[in-house]
């Protein structure tokens, strides 16, 4: 439980700010963190423009590591070690960062979220009961099946022309995204230790160990980019706020939920990519996009709610 505040108001007004429970905060940090990633591929394709992806994956990384690192700084506490923390910077870092990127190289946007909206929380769930014995309620199963079907609906007939134009940029998608769901449930023992902050910096300074031969390979062989003004503010609001701040929300989530309940709420990203799309590229809404954004969001509400209803009286006497 979040403590109470007193908040006082400039006309010497008082009240008290009612404490909020840690999960309702948790839920709200994933969500948070989500909601970035729904405008990831639409940005992330609009830096592959100018940018190269092995550097690209590399420089975003490196700006969220700078900002990340003074937080834990200031904060006291130190980036953390051991083959843990390397196996979260070579799944959900290196990995998951680099592959996406190859993948929406040659890929559409849409591909990105329908893939990684659609596998995270079936791989997390599957994951998450291999490796940390989590057993999904039915409840939980029920919502991610209905946020699957929302899925389909929303993205699948607006893609059966190009889908087996790249399958194989596909795949490269679809491995990331298991890299990632890796990352969720490996995550999730790691940050339920404490510090998820220090685990992520810490992950994050491995990843980076990782990609750095490769980018600079890269750097060699096609030179320095030259930037212009809008793949400089993706390339900058990819680190910022997509790898700084949501993989932060990210981890506060994995500190206090189920990575198999983190993993349902991932389906958010498609609902989000598909605002985005709207507002950037100017795609419009259909009819199936709004029903099956609908029925991905009462999936996830179904799915990581409890809802426990009164017994009727008559019950209580037997």
């Amino acid at each position: 439980m979040i403590a109470p505040r007193t908040v006082n108001s400039s006309l010497g007004i008082r009240w008290t700010v009612p404490p909020l429970p840690v999960r309702a905060v948790a839920l709200l940090a994933v969500i948070g963190a989500t909601i970035i990633w729904g405008s990831s591929s639409v940005v992330t394709k609009i830096a592959l423009t100018d940018v190269p992806p092995t550097l690209l994956a590399f420089a975003r990384l490196a700006l969220a590591y700078l900002i990340l690192r003074l937080l834990v700084a200031r904060s006291g506490g130190r980036p953390a070690r051991g083959p843990l923390p390397a196996l979260l910077g070579l799944t959900g870092f290196a990995g998951f960062v680099l592959l996406r990127n190859l993948g929406l190289g040659a890929a559409p946007a849409s591909h990105g979220s329908l893939i990684e909206g659609g596998a995270t929380p079936a791989l997390g769930m599957l994951l998450a009961l291999a490796l940390l014995a989590e057993r999904p309620s039915t409840r939980r199963l029920t919502g991610m099946v209905a946020s699957l079907a929302g899925v389909g609906i929303a993205v699948l007939p607006g893609i059966e022309g190009s889908m087996s134009a790249s399958l194989g940029s596909d795949s490269v998608l679809l491995a990331g995204t298991s890299c990632f769901a890796l990352y969720t449930v490996l995550g999730r023992r790691a940050c339920a230790e404490g510090g998820s902050l220090g685990v992520v910096v810490g992950a994050m300074r491995y990843g980076l160990l990782i990609l750095a031969p490769f980018a600079l390979a890269e750097l060699v062989v096609t030179g320095a980019p030259t930037l212009t003004p809008v793949a400089l503010c993706a390339m900058i609001y990819l680190g910022v706020a997509c790898s700084a701040a949501a993989y932060a929300l990210w981890g506060y989530g994995l500190s206090h939920l189920p990575a198999g309940q983190v993993a349902l709420l991932s389906n958010l990203e498609l609902v989000c990519g598909i605002v985005v799309a709207a507002g950037i590229a100017g795609e419009a809404f259909t009819p199936l996009q709004i029903g099956g954004a609908a029925l991905v969001l009462a999936g996830i509400w179904y799915g990581t709610t409890s809802v426990s209803l009164p017994r009727p009286t008559f019950w209580r006497r037997i």
